[in-house]
């Protein structure tokens, strides 16, 4: 008896905690301003299923509405799209209504996350065309379509043949980050595609870890080395990184890793004097072979043309005050008496 009154007492307990919290777990909600704003866009648009080049302007402006876009509740988001929904099965793909057709695509995969706008995307995804399948992979979004089942369509359509991975790897990413994650790694790792290895590389650069590009480091040489003949047009092994990310690697590397980093960095061809107190830093490392590393980077940032010498200089003179390595002491000597003004190029 005293058990099943202990446990009633805790069941009660627990609904009533949780009320607590669902009650401060607020629903967001619109102003009446946003919400008549949406709906007089909206009913202009289903308004003008008949006139293509209106329902264009119309929907053009839809996707600029900051009220919706940043305002806008989950209910009346919800709304939205099945409306929009019902335009888009209303339309054939002659002239303009492919791109309004493209637009209201857009307008739910960046916007809306419901059950409505998942069934109409799986439904795209399955069974296209192409060209509106290739709009809901680019119009994937955290703060709209995304998840599970998502993921699954796009990964089942790629190993189908489907969805070029080479084009649309990024899509996965945009459907479930972290699920997408090993996958990345994966093909960064394995393939020899060079293009799916500089998309591998970028995506890994948006997850913010300097050290998932480990791996892109690593193996630059490989891509950097394939013979121009066997290149594809435009491509450049440097561009597998951002700027950001490939920079906040130097700044956190020691050693081999940031040896290749810097070599990365100089086929970049982007150094220029603000980044010059990180390289001050660099040489102040307990790693001999950073230390070395960013002394070549230096000279050869001289050689170049990137930085003035005047700007070096007296970071290699600090350098070569405290440098208790024999080798390294008479490179930085060497360096100064070389490009030091009056003997410069000399």
């Amino acid at each position: 008896m005293k058990k099943t009154i202990i446990m009633t007492m805790a069941v009660s307990l627990f609904f009533q905690v949780g009320g607590v919290f669902a009650q401060k777990k607020k629903v967001k909600v619109e102003s009446p301003e946003v919400k008549a704003e949406v709906e007089k866009l909206i009913s202009s648009a289903e308004a003008n299923i008949e006139r293509p080049y209106k329902l264009n302007e119309v929907m053009y402006e839809f996707s600029k509405n900051r009220a919706y876009k940043k305002h806008a509740g989950t209910k009346l988001r919800r709304d939205v799209t099945i409306r929009l929904i019902k335009i888009y099965n209303l339309l054939n793909d002659v002239g303009v209504n492919q791109p309004n057709k493209e637009r209201i695509i857009e307008a739910i995969g960046m916007n809306d996350n419901s059950p409505e706008a998942h069934k109409f995307f799986l439904d795209i995804l399955e069974n296209g065309p192409n060209k509106y399948r290739e709009r809901v992979l680019w119009s994937l979004s955290p703060k709209g379509v995304h998840g599970d089942d998502i993921y699954d369509e796009i990964k089942k359509l790629m190993e189908k043949g489907v969805v070029d991975i080479e084009k649309f790897l990024y899509a996965l990413k945009k459907a479930n980050p972290q699920r997408a994650l090993p996958e990345i790694q994966k093909i960064a790792s394995t393939t020899k595609n060079p293009k799916l290895f500089q998309m591998a590389g970028r995506l890994l650069c948006q997850y913010k870890d300097v050290d998932l590009l480990d791996i892109i480091v690593e193996r630059y040489n490989y891509f950097k080395n394939i013979p121009k003949d066997k290149q594809p047009d435009h491509y450049n092994p440097v561009f597998s990184f951002s700027r950001n990310m490939l920079e906040k690697y130097i700044e956190v590397k020691e050693g081999g890793k940031l040896k290749k980093a810097l070599e990365i960095y100089n086929d970049r061809n982007i150094f220029g004097k603000s980044r010059l107190p990180l390289m001050q830093k660099k040489l102040k490392s307990k790693n001999i072979i950073t230390r070395e590393a960013v002394i070549d980077f230096l000279i050869q940032q001289i050689k170049t043309g990137s930085v003035r010498w005047e700007l070096v200089i007296p970071i290699l003179k600090e350098a070569e005050f405290v440098e208790i390595n024999f080798k390294l002491k008479k490179k930085l000597k060497d360096a100064i008496k070389r490009y030091s003004g009056r003997l410069r190029g000399k």
